[in-house]
């Protein structure tokens, strides 16, 4: 090691040891201090140190690992005993396999120590595929970095495959937004990068692109837009292709600015997969055409609601069709799940004899969506209806059930939740019934947990009702009978409470005022 001193070598050593098991088990905060066994003599440390840091930083990509280089570079302790100034990549090389030492040269181009990263860089051109490496370190707050950095970065420009030039895109992205660049220099760099990209992106097939992750994509658009590599047909074949949905958008928002997009030629995009590029093209064609147009009223029946609300703000600002009436015209048909959802979203009373005569339908969708419905209508109150579809065996009829209880407020006492959740047969049921057992007054729901609680059930559970039977209202007034139902129920779980929660509730009862009953 290059110490300035030699007193604390065997302390360090013993440290460095226990430090890169701790690496080794997956914690990545160990980096920091591992890497200072690159500045040891001890070719063993070095050794193990490497391949510890290959290991945890091999299954990264490009940006994953990038994040981390950062935290690395923020937090990485210029300790006081080594003079990093005078380690040398060198020696590192001719002891781990060359993949080892890319990562230790990657995470060294991020070091504190100017000299270091210095030498970092210039030992990166030994390395095939570091160009995405190259470019944070023009952007360097040290002079004769970013010197470096700008010589091996022609290297890797003239020898880098495709594949390699469009992955490090990211990295020149955030060299563009740099300060510390020069602009002479980026100029030329951009029109360099820019003319390869040009080729790369029409011989590549579009195949190749897709598998490449997600920020590389987005780069690679964002890139090719800004610098005008793309015609409008192309931004179109790739809109099309691509399956992510802010990608997607992306790529429909520069669409829809091009200065040759036309309402006529959006309105592909009001068919297309992603709802919020369907949003997208109602929103453009209404910006240009400032009214309706024929067909429009057919996206009422959309599958997103965010499309159908504002279909319905422009039919309601421009007139010609009766919102209502066409909703309610459409429950009849093959799929009449966006209208049942539409006319209940449009209008919340008044529909509740044609919405109750969809429930005699078999299709699981179509009930699931009428219960959804029924309960935003402010007219309809038959709480037993919810009831008996909360206990459904189907998951979705019972969730709708659920989600309709809660937004209408229903409650059906604790005693009645109770006895139903000691009956029920699925766990989704359960699931449901504890929610709205949970949601039922803190000292009437209090015995029914009580006798719920187990020590050995499932920890979920068991923390909600723990928590349901620790929460209760301090100003309530508890009947005799209940209070002797709560006493009861403390004796059936003696026990199985954590320590102090049965004397909590006993001081607590201590101050509470009993109603006849």
């Amino acid at each position: 090691m290059i110490f300035h001193s030699n007193s604390r070598y065997k302390e360090y050593l013993e440290m460095m040891e226990g430090e890169i098991e701790k690496l080794e088990s997956g914690d990545l905060g160990r980096l920091r201090s591992v890497y200072g066994a690159f500045a040891t003599q001890d070719y063993q440390l070095i050794k193990r140190a490497g391949e510890a840091v290959r290991r945890q930083l091999s299954p990264m990509t490009n940006l994953q690992l990038l994040g981390l280089c950062r935290k690395f570079g923020s937090y990485t302790s210029l300790e006081w005993s080594i003079n990093w100034a005078e380690v040398s990549p060198d020696r590192i090389q001719k002891v781990l396999s060359g993949e080892a030492c890319r990562y230790i040269l990657i995470l060294g181009s991020f070091h504190p120590n100017g000299y270091y990263r210095e030498k970092c860089v210039l030992a990166m051109a030994d390395y095939p595929g570091m160009l995405f490496w190259v470019f944070p370190r023009m952007n360097d707050w040290v002079e004769q970095v970013r010197d470096v950095a700008d010589v091996v970065l022609d290297k890797f420009l003239i020898g880098c495959g495709a594949k390699e030039l469009m992955e490090s895109i990211p990295a020149f992205e955030r060299l563009r937004a740099g300060r510390r660049r020069t602009e002479g220099r980026m100029q030329v760099l951009e029109e360099q990068i820019e003319e390869r990209l040009s080729h790369v992106l029409r011989e590549m097939e579009p195949g190749e692109i897709f598998c490449m992750e997600l920020g590389v994509r987005m780069a690679l658009y964002r890139t090719a837009v800004v610098s005008e590599l793309w015609i409008l047909e192309e931004m179109e074949a790739y809109q099309e292709m691509e399956k992510v949905s802010c990608l997607k958008r992306f790529l429909t928002r520069k669409i829809f600015s091009h200065p040759d997009c036309t309402p006529e030629r959006a309105q592909r995009y009001l068919w297309d997969t992603s709802s919020q590029v369907r949003r997208m093209a109602v929103e453009y064609r209404y910006e240009r055409l400032k009214s309706g147009w024929p067909g429009l009223d057919r996206m009422l029946l959309d599958k997103s609601r965010g499309v159908r609300e504002y279909v319905v703000y422009i039919l309601e600002r421009h007139g010609g069709v009766d919102i209502r009436e066409y909703y309610l015209g459409h429950l009849e048909d093959l799929r009449p799940e966006n209208a049942i959802l539409g006319l209940a979203e449009y209008s919340r009373s008044g529909n509740v004899l044609p919405l109750v005569k969809c429930l005699q339908r078999p299709e699981r969708s179509v009930l699931k969506c009428t219960l959804l419905a029924l309960g935003s209508q402010e007219d309809f109150s038959d709480e037993e209806l919810f009831w008996g579809y909360l206990l459904e065996e189907r998951i979705e009829l019972s969730r709708a059930a659920f989600l309709s209880i809660r937004k209408k407020r229903f409650h059906f006492g604790a005693e009645r939740i109770y006895g139903a959740y000691r009956k029920a047969e699925y766990a989704h049921q359960k699931k449901y019934l504890l929610k709205l057992l949970l949601a039922e007054s803190s000292w009437e729901r209090l015995p029914f947990l009580l006798r719920l609680y187990r020590r050995d059930m499932p920890e979920l559970e068991g923390d909600q009702i723990l928590s349901g039977i620790q929460v209760r209202f301090m100003y309530a007034q508890v009947s005799q009978v209940l209070h002797r139902d709560i006493l009861s129920a403390l004796e059936e779980c003696r026990g199985e409470l954590p320590a102090g929660v049965e004397e909590g509730i006993l001081y607590d009862l201590r101050f509470l005022a009993h109603r006849p009953g």
